[in-house]
């Protein structure tokens, strides 16, 4: 989902032509990698353990 969103704003990006919007793309991949990504990631290892820990190391985060 987060990887679909940032795709989105790059398109957005190349569609206005100008450096402004990367400034938004940059502050997104920041946000959510370390305020969203990072919470979500804390609650599944609440929820579901070492199960959530093994999918954890063989998934990418943003993928």
């Amino acid at each position: 989902m987060y990887l679909g969103f940032l795709i989105s704003l790059l398109g957005v990006w190349v569609l206005l032509g100008t450096l402004i919007p990367i400034l938004v793309c940059v502050l997104f991949i920041l946000v959510t990698n370390y305020w969203y990504i990072s919470f979500e990631e804390k609650e599944m290892e609440k929820q579901f353990g070492a199960e959530y820990r093994a999918y954890k190391s063989k998934v990418n985060r943003w993928i």
